[in-house]
């Protein structure tokens, strides 16, 4: 049990040395970007390349055990960090443009019912989505109008996870010394592994069907973070032109999304070495400049592109009439603009001077050294 706090030194060095860890952020960026790309292959004739984008979902998750350990292991651990703050923090950080999206998904399935369209919900089954969507979490009957649990912002599944296994983590796992954090990533693998042979592939978690190998997908990746980031050293740096390690991690988008065994290899090995590659990477001002963005922007273009492709779908819909088949390539082109535009004015004009505000609000005053994780 006392891994987190022989962890304190570490940790107390590296916040404040480095905010963020700068190719970590650009990756984060170029896994969002890969999602979008995935859904938004139809448009382009399928883009096969982009089939095994949805790995970028365990990318994630690993990336994130790292930094929310980072950030927040040691102070939960001494005390200095209290159960309430912490899941203020996560509420904070993820709140605002979640609930931005399910305005856009909202909005796009009202007017379908004002419209008077056949596929569109009831009043009825809009009001019974909303105390799930108020907590983040998904609502089962949604699957045969909003084609998700989460039918307002569909990618909302894996940060239903995020929230609320965070949660979790900071009462239970956070006490979990290596070896027993050990056996749950083996324990999750496990369950992962037979999860993603019983239907066919590891992208799981999106319906209730597959929450179960969902659910192993986080706690495995998430797990195997907080494993690497109590075990790497803070002090090794690696050069520039290391990150030509990294770059081949970045192939699972063309992994076809049936092979599962060839996916496992990269949510076992490849993205575990990446990320290690990654937080021991030093770059240059100006990469660490686009890495920044990339890193900022990443969560906004995650959470808001599914409902604004829905309701720009729509909207072209309307204007071109059945024609809309004919221009798919030019309405894909101008919804990715108007995701990436709307992404970024979301991410730096509302999201984050709200969650400035919104951690005065709640805490008097950011806590010298506090890195709120990304």
């Amino acid at each position: 049990m006392s891994d987190p706090v022989a962890s304190t030194e570490r940790s107390m060095q590296m916040t404040g040395r480095q905010a963020h860890l700068p190719v970590l952020d650009g990756a984060r960026g170029i896994a969002a970007l890969a999602v979008f790309g995935y859904h938004l292959a139809p448009y382009f004739g399928g883009l096969p390349w982009l089939q095994g984008s949805f790995l970028a979902v365990d990318l994630f998750f690993i990336l994130s055990g790292f930094v929310i350990a980072r950030s927040y292991e040691a102070r939960l651990a001494e005390g200095r960090l209290g159960f309430g703050r912490f899941v203020w923090t996560r509420v904070v950080r993820l709140y605002p443009l979640y609930l931005v999206a399910c305005l856009i998904g909202l909005a796009y399935f009202v007017i379908k019912l004002v419209a008077g369209l056949a596929d569109a919900p009831t009043p009825v089954e809009l009001m019974g989505a909303m105390p799930g969507t108020v907590l983040m979490l998904p609502s089962p009957t949604t699957s045969t109008w909003g084609f998700t649990p989460f039918p307002f912002a569909p990618s909302a599944w894996s940060l239903s996870f995020e929230f609320w296994y965070n949660i979790v983590y900071a009462l239970i796992v956070i006490r979990c010394g290596l070896t027993a954090l050990g056996v749950l990533a083996a324990v999750s693998l496990a369950v992962l592994v037979q999860q993603a042979l019983a239907f066919g592939s590891i992208d799981m978690g999106w319906n209730i069907a597959t929450m179960i190998g969902g659910s192993a997908r986080f706690w495995f990746s998430f797990t195997l973070g907080v494993i690497l980031f109590r075990l790497h050293d803070a002090d090794w740096r690696l050069p520039p032109v290391a990150i030509l390690l990294g770059v081949p991690a970045f192939a699972f988008v063309a992994i076809p999304s049936d092979a599962v065994g060839l996916g496992l290899v990269w949510v076992v090995a490849v993205f575990p070495a990446a990320l290690l590659i990654g937080a021991a990477m030093e770059v240059g001002p100006r990469v660490a400049v686009v890495c920044d963005h990339l890193g900022r922007l990443s969560y906004g273009i995650y959470i808001l592109h599914a409902p604004m492709v829905l309701f720009g779908t729509g909207v072209f819909k309307v204007l071109l009439g059945d024609a809309w088949a004919d221009y798919q390539a030019v309405i894909g082109g101008v919804i990715f603009v108007a995701v990436i535009g709307f992404a970024a004015v979301a991410t730096y004009r509302f999201d984050e001077p709200l969650r400035q505000w919104l951690r005065r609000r709640g805490t008097g005053g950011v806590q010298a050294g506090a890195t709120p994780a990304r």
